[in-house]
Formats: C-alpha cells, sequence, structure tokens
C-alpha cells in the first residue's frame, strides 16, 4: 500500500511506501508504553517522521525519529542538535510553530513527539499550482514576518528559511518546521563559525562574511517571497534578484519594494526587523493590491473589540457529591458484601443498618484509594477575577495574571482501574495546573479561563483538545 504525500516536520520531500528503506519502524509497534506507529509520513537526511496514536491521550502526533546512519565521530553532534530541536520548539508557543509534546530515548534511538500538521510545504503547493496569487503570497509573508518576530524576541535566529520548510494547511496557516541549525543570537562575533543553510535562500552573512542575526532571516524570507511570485530559482544564481515588477508587470510597486528591499546585501540596508517588514506589507503593499490607499497607523494584531471582564470574583472547589460519591459506593458495596458474608449470606434488617453506618467512615479511606487508582489530583480551590486567576491547593497559592496564561489542555487518561476519565490542564509561565471533573461548575470554570486568557482552539483529535493564547 502506498503512501499519499505529505509533508514531514523537516521539510522533506513525501515518499511512497514501497521506496523507504528497511530501518522503518513496524506498523504497530509501541513505543514508550503509549505511541503506537500508524505508518510513515515522510523521511528526511536525518530522520524518519511517523504517524503515531498516543494510547494515553487518545490523540494523534508525529513522531521523529533521529536514524543511526551517521558515523560515530559525528554522532555526538547530530545528537546534541536533535536534541537542540526539542528545547527549541518546547519553549515556544506560537500559533505557526508545531508544538512540541514530549522527547524520549529508548533502545539507544531518540525521538521527539510534535503536533501532526496535515498539509503541504511551499515546494510542493508550488508544483502543484501554476500561479499562486500575489495575494495569498503577501498573507503568507505577513504570517512569516510574525512568526520570525516572536522567534528573533526570544533571541532564536531560523536561519534556514527556503520554502520546503514552510508548511501550509487547509485553512492557509502557514506553519514554520525544522529547527535543525537554528540558534540563539549572542553578538559580538565577526562571523559564524559554520558555514550553513541553503543556497539561493541564505544571506551573504551565512557564507561567513558576518554573523547571522535577524536580518539574515529578513533576507531568506524576501528571497522565499521573490520566487513564490515570480518562480525564479535563487538557487541557480544567488544573491541576483530581478525586480519583480520587471518579471509581473500588473505587480504593485509597494510589493516589488519590499522585496528588494529584503534581499539587500547590506544588511544595514533591509528591514531592520521582522516587524518592520509586516508594517510595511500591511501598511503599503496590501491596500495596493486591494486598489486601497496605505493605511496609517496600522494594526498588525487583529482586535477582537470584545470585553473580557468579570464583574465579581468567581470562586470553585471541588463538588462534594462527584468527590465522595464514588467512594461511597465502592465502599458500600463491599462493606455490605463483607458484611452478607459475615452474616451467612442472609441480608438481614440488622445487617444492612449496621452496613450503612459503617459506609461513612470506611468511604473516607476508600477515598484515597479511589485517588490513587484514578489518579485523580489533590484537591484544588480556582479563584476568577478581572486580573488573573489564583490557584489553591495545600501550600500552594499562586496568583496568575490572565496574560501569563498559554495553553490549556483536555485530555483524557486511563486509571489504575484500566477506565478512563477526562482530565483538564492549564499551562502557565509560572507553573501547570491539572484538574478533573470533580470541580464545580466545571464547563462554566473553563468558559472563563478560555474567555479571560484569549484562548482560541489549536487542536482536536476526539476526545483531545487544545486551547492556545490568540495571535
Amino acid at each position: 500500500m502506498g503512501i499519499s504525500k505529505h509533508v514531514t516536520d523537516d521539510g522533506c520531500e513525501s515518499v511512497e511506501k514501497e521506496n523507504l528503506s528497511m530501518s522503518v519502524i513496524e506498523k504497530g509497534t509501541i513505543l514508550n508504553d503509549r505511541y503506537k506507529i500508524l505508518g510513515i509520513i515522510g523521511q528526511g537526511g536525518m530522520s524518519n517522521v511517523y504517524l503515531v496514536e498516543d494510547q494515553k491521550l487518545q490523540s494523534q502526533w508525529a513522531l521523529k525519529e533521529m536514524l543511526d546512519i551517521f558515523p560515530s565521530e559525528e554522532k555526538g553532534e547530530i545528537l546534541e542538535q536533535f536534541k537542540k530541536e526539542a528545547r527549541i520548539l518546547a519553549g515556544l508557543k506560537h500559533p505557526n510553530l508545531p508544538r512540541v509534546f514530549d522527547y524520549f530515548d529508548e533502545e539507544n534511538k531518540h525521538y521527539l513527539v510534535m503536533e501532526y500538521l496535515e498539509g503541504l510545504n511551499l515546494n510542493e503547493l508550488f508544483e502543484k499550482n501554476p500561479e499562486i496569487s500575489p495575494k495569498k503570497v503577501l498573507d503568507w509573508g505577513i504570517q512569516l514576518c510574525d512568526v520570525l518576530e516572536s522567534l528573533h524576541r526570544e533571541g532564536i535566529i531560523y536561519r534556514d528559511l527556503k520554502p520546503g520548510n514552510v508548511l501550509v494547511d487547509k485553512n492557509n496557516r502557514i506553519y514554520l518546521i525544522d529547527f535543525g541549525i537554528a540558534r540563539f543570537f549572542t553578538g559580538g562575533k565577526i562571523h559564524d563559525t559554520v558555514i550553513i543553510g541553503t543556497p539561493g535562500f541564505a544571506s551573504p552573512e551565512h557564507h561567513g562574511q558576518a554573523e547571522t542575526d535577524a536580518r539574515s532571516d529578513i533576507f531568506s524570507l524576501g528571497a522565499t517571497l521573490h520566487f513564490l511570485l515570480t518562480r525564479v530559482d535563487p538557487m541557480h544564481i544567488p544573491f541576483l534578484f530581478k525586480n519583480p515588477s520587471e518579471i509581473l508587470p500588473d505587480l504593485p510597486a509597494e510589493f516589488s519594494e519590499a522585496i528588494m528591499k529584503a534581499v539587500r546585501m547590506d544588511p544595514s540596508q533591509r528591514f531592520q526587523s521582522a516587524n518592520e517588514m509586516k508594517e510595511f506589507l500591511v501598511r503599503k503593499v496590501k491596500p495596493a493590491l486591494e486598489g486601497k490607499a496605505p493605511i496609517d497607523p496600522v494594526r498588525t494584531k487583529p482586535h477582537t473589540g470584545k470585553k473580557n471582564v468579570i464583574e465579581n470574583v468567581q470562586t470553585f472547589t471541588v463538588d462534594p457529591v462527584k468527590s465522595l460519591a464514588p467512594a461511597t459506593v465502592l465502599s458500600g458495596g463491599i462493606v455490605l458484601t463483607a458484611a452478607v458474608i459475615v452474616a451467612g449470606g442472609v441480608p438481614a434488617v440488622p445487617v444492612i443498618v449496621l452496613s450503612a453506618v459503617a459506609v461513612a467512615p470506611v468511604a473516607y479511606l476508600f477515598r484515597s484509594l479511589y485517588k490513587y487508582l484514578f489518579k485523580t489530583p489533590q484537591r484544588l480551590t480556582v479563584i476568577l477575577d478581572s486580573k488573573g486567576i489564583t490557584f489553591i491547593r495545600n501550600e500552594i497559592n499562586m496568583e496568575i495574571p490572565w496574560k501569563d496564561i498559554t495553553e490549556l489542555l483536555i485530555f483524557q487518561e486511563k486509571t489504575g482501574l484500566g477506565t478512563e476519565i477526562t482530565k483538564y490542564k492549564l499551562f502557565t509561565s509560572r507553573g501547570n495546573f491539572e484538574y478533573d471533573g470533580e470541580m464545580r461548575n466545571i464547563k462554566k470554570l473553563n468558559e472563563l479561563i478560555i474567555q479571560m486568557a484569549e484562548l482560541d482552539l489549536a487542536g482536536r483529535h476526539g476526545e483531545y483538545k487544545r486551547y492556545e493564547k490568540s495571535p
């Protein structure tokens, strides 16, 4: 059975099953006691990428496997690069970046569990579409500026922006993928120690003339947009870019101006930041394509116009009925059964009365057992107001502003008894908090968190849902 075309997270070309190497993990194999291999979705120079099912969260992910094909003297460096990619992506939260969920080693092999993204990279999209409209190219350019600005703000230089490393999904959202050669910018270096990048899309700094910085990514972005508009591959003659308006007479001059400024040889003559380039695209290029006057001032992020207000303090605690009922039923049944056995198998009235009296104290003991078997978190009180959210659990009393909440995860987890319960995990910059269905009025709690923290639904597979901070 063949494999249809997919895009891997490291930008590799799609592959057919019959051409795959013998090193491919067999379908149905379970790794790390939770990830079931559903099939392979691509192969790159240093990795295989599989579609897997997380049997714990009942969701699908992309599993990136580092191949054991490197000379022994290079393995250490390649492994460090693989781990570096995991660290970089794990520390980033952005709607245009794939989310890293897990990293693990097994039998001397190394794996990265990432968000499964369906779509085509820009190279594949380019091949399938004879013409790509300037409006679509502009939209992609604005999204790429946004994600680059986020990376640069964290001191991360991507260093390998090219069509093969940009994935587009069915909703026209782009994702920047493959962080294998990204690095943290420190400044003060004359040039990069290692010459790396893709010829034609890499800036002059990539070739050792100076140290790569945010403006190097600007160059690569300009080269990518030039290629998408003109269909002229810069790999043929690097650093020589013809004005797009000369190739496309109907293209607004403003669009050509933006691209030609981005690919200047001298970094000081380019846009000095991704945000500066984004503002130019939004304020001048977009109106020119739509036949409108330039926008000034520019709002570079969407404004919903909604008011997020909690007029009164909202407090959510564990519902005692939900909390004690399972343990009461469990303990009551066991106590009654034991009492009947002791009484010789006859459920007489005195036996039933004594069993009912014993249920309450025994239920308390069974509560601890129930908590263990069902892996439920410790009792938690959640307080919401207009400023933020407060978590109170034992000695913990932590207040977190709404702006510091990054993600809400809703998932199912198997218990010690083999059944499944729904859990909720809130990710914040100050720590993560988990709660479950025992919380009183849990639907309202989640709705308020999503509204106040401005979270959007970013992923859904069955019962699994993931909400992220809005861009």
